[in-house]
């Protein structure tokens, strides 16, 4: 009960201290953030199953970025699910703060959606950046290679003009036109 009761002043003096910074203390800076991110981890029961779940998902997730980094199929695929989720984490939290008593000890799940947005959204943002890394690297791999490609024609097609034009002059050169 005891650390049920310290989680929940954690979590509360979390939410009231995040933005303009706490009153009496100056205005913000690392310090700051770093003592309210203490206070939220503090704050949350890791050890629950849903939540190790989540961490799960994530992890599995970041591994499927890592692993499929050269698949642009694979990364947009996984661009546009994260992206559904972030889209779709407002109203999960609203429908997560009815029913949060069927899978967890404590309500995380606000108004402001802070919980929901650090867990859920926080990590799927970074896996959308790293799939938009991935696929520049993509690009910017295929665009090498295409230009490659390109030169390797234009040399081609040069050596057989050159090749053609010993032979047959006036039907590779270009006619001028006379001005009248």
């Amino acid at each position: 009960a005891a650390m049920a009761e310290g989680r929940e002043a954690a979590m509360a003096a979390f939410r009231a201290g995040v933005g303009a910074g706490a009153p009496g203390r100056g205005g913000g800076g690392f310090a700051e953030f770093r003592e309210h991110a203490e206070g939220f981890v503090r704050a949350v029961d890791w050890r629950e199953p849903w939540l190790v779940g989540l961490l799960a998902a994530h992890f599995a997730l970041f591994t499927a970025v890592i692993r499929l980094r050269r698949s642009a199929g694979a990364q947009i695929c996984i661009f546009l699910g994260a992206g559904a989720l972030i889209y779709g984490a407002e109203a999960l939290n609203n429908l997560l703060a009815g029913r949060w008593e069927a899978f967890a000890t404590q309500n995380y799940f606000d108004r402001a959606g802070l919980f929901t947005s650090v867990v859920l959204s926080g990590p799927l943002l970074i896996c959308c950046l790293l799939t938009q890394v991935n696929l520049l690297a993509i690009v910017s791999r295929d665009l090498v290679r295409l230009k490659r490609m390109e030169l390797r024609h234009r040399a081609r097609e040069a050596e057989e003009g050159a090749g053609a034009g010993e032979r047959a002059p006036a039907a590779t050169k270009k006619k001028k036109k006379k001005k009248a």
